[in-house]
């Protein structure tokens, strides 16, 4: 996975506006990731960002960030916070064996979520610390 800097993709642009809406909160910045991922090669070939949200595989016949954080989660995916979001994203890197993982000892990749929780934006340097501290106690 290649990470990026800087300014925000023009897929995440999009989805910002027609998906996620424009408010500049931490909430609207995770379901913006959960739905436009980062890497933007959808917008090169064309694809609309919500067609993402439905193609994204999560595992055990999952599809898109709304279903899987219905399945795993029990919620939508607007209504994650950032742990539970970030806990969704580190499964897109190997949706089964991450829930194979959880399935047969109850755990989690707590080093690669809080790799993500700590690339979250816009989170100041408090809500990151509590999302961490969150984290060391969080299952799905």
């Amino acid at each position: 996975m290649r990470r990026c800097a800087g300014g925000s993709t023009l897929t995440q642009q999009a989805g910002q506006l027609t998906i996620t809406g424009d408010d500049r909160s931490a909430s609207r910045k995770l379901r913006e990731l959960l739905y436009c991922g980062g890497d933007g090669a959808h917008a090169r070939q064309g694809t609309h960002p919500a067609a993402l949200s439905g193609l994204a595989p999560w595992g055990d016949g999952v599809c898109g960030a709304e279903r899987a954080a219905q399945v795993y989660l029990g919620k939508s995916a607007a209504k994650a916070g950032p742990v539970s979001a970030a806990w969704l994203v580190s499964l897109l890197r190997n949706p089964d064996a991450q829930l194979r993982r959880y399935a047969q000892a109850r755990e989690i990749d707590r080093e690669r979520v809080r790799q993500i929780v700590a690339g979250m934006r816009p989170m100041n340097s408090a809500q990151r610390l509590l999302a961490t501290e969150q984290l060391q106690e969080w299952l799905p």
